[in-house]
């Protein structure tokens, strides 16, 4: 078997999807004769180093998305990876999202011998090229694959024409063992963050929009409850400037600590007392499977895939309650205990480790080769 995995871009700010890609790639590796990872950007090396062997198309941002859309209606990214060798031998072909699939949808056609995934990261809007390309008809070589069972089941309410058996699930996960031998201890990460060494601080990570929901996590610490708590928020994004006026609004200056993007940010959760995941809308939230192997007491928002994830191990909170977030807060910073935090990592462990997503795969891979026959050659 021979296998490529087709990838969006290597940068840091993609690195929830880089790192799944990046087990995925080792996954195929132990299946496949050869293997082979392509980035269509690849101008930061973040992600390069997650990879074995790698190329790049080195296509600019611009080139493939207008107006923030997938915008290549024309061959020409689905020109260069066809004339790729590491693609013309493929058996197996991986795409990181339905962006990067449709950019190379005359190949699906023309190449019925293939197998093709696309993982899809989380609940994608049906633009107008997804819609036309489901009118047209999903080739039976294509098998939509969410990072978990809820992206699964609103693929399954969304995608009008596809066939049920060609939308699965593996759930992302993260390599706890390496992770855990990665984190700073507290003192350390606290003096490379310029934090107080007595005070208690709750973190969350991610990209600054609006579907991280941290106006609420902010307005959460006006509240008496968290007096004395302070809380730190690491990411960039479009939202900064709604933030910072947040922050003045309740007046929480030198409370609220907005420190931008910091590289391998996960490396620095132990420097916390908690962690607040306050997310309005997720495909997973690999984050909280971090907080979990930091072993910080986790508290999330109310939302299906969070539910699915802790099964019950921590609390949640209503995503649109500023007070009902104080209050859980409050109460997990005041009743923390290590048998809550060992039961939580205990539960997120055994579902959520890197070996249970790589032999999943492994047998999607193996069962959709036997069942498919898939005998290479030459692309229509």
């Amino acid at each position: 078997m021979k296998s490529i995995n087709i990838i969006y871009d290597a940068d840091e700010k993609h690195y929830g999807a880089v790192c799944i890609h990046s087990y995925i790639s080792q996954a195929l590796r132990e299946v496949s004769d050869n293997h082979y990872d392509i980035f269509l950007q690849g101008n930061s090396n973040y992600g390069l180093k997650l990879f074995e062997r790698h190329g790049s198309l080195n296509f600019t941002r611009r080139e493939l998305k207008r107006k923030g859309r997938w915008g290549l209606r024309d061959s020409t990214v689905s020109r260069r990876v066809g004339r790729l060798e590491a693609f013309r031998v493929s058996d197996v072909v991986v795409f990181d999202g339905v962006g990067s699939m449709l950019s190379c949808e005359p190949l699906i056609a023309a190449c019925p011998q293939k197998v093709f995934y696309v993982v899809v990261h989380g609940f994608i809007r049906i633009n107008k090229n997804l819609k036309r390309y489901l009118t047209k008809g999903i080739p039976r070589n294509l098998t939509f694959v969410g990072v978990s069972q809820p992206v699964a089941d609103y693929l399954h309410d969304t995608l009008e024409g596809v066939a049920a058996e060609k939308i699965t699930f593996v759930d992302n996960a993260i390599d706890f063992k390496a992770l855990e031998r990665a984190f700073y201890d507290q003192k350390y990460a606290r003096e490379k963050m310029a934090l107080k060494p007595s005070v208690k601080y709750v973190a969350s990570l991610g990209r600054l929009v609006k579907e991280k929901n941290f106006l609420t996590l902010i307005e959460a610490f006006r509240f008496p409850a968290l007096k004395g708590v302070e809380l730190v928020i690491l990411g960039e994004g479009d939202e900064r400037i709604k933030l910072e006026a947040a922050i003045e609004q309740f007046g929480l200056q030198g409370r609220v600590h907005l420190l931008g993007h910091i590289s391998e940010a996960k490396r620095y959760l132990r420097a916390f007392d908690a962690y607040v995941a306050s997310s309005s809308n997720e495909g997973f939230g690999i984050t909280v499977l971090e907080a979990c192997a930091a072993k910080i007491p986790l508290l999330a928002s109310d939302i299906p895939v969070f539910r699915y994830i802790s099964k019950d191990s921590c609390p949640h909170f209503s995503t649109s309650s500023a007070k009902d977030l104080s209050d859980k807060l409050s109460a997990l910073l005041a009743e923390q205990t290590d048998a809550g935090v060992n039961y939580c990592y205990s539960i997120l462990k055994q579902r959520f480790d890197v070996s249970v997503l790589k032999e999943s795969y492994k047998s999607l891979f193996l069962t959709d080769l036997r069942e498919s026959k898939v005998v290479g050659g030459t692309c229509e």
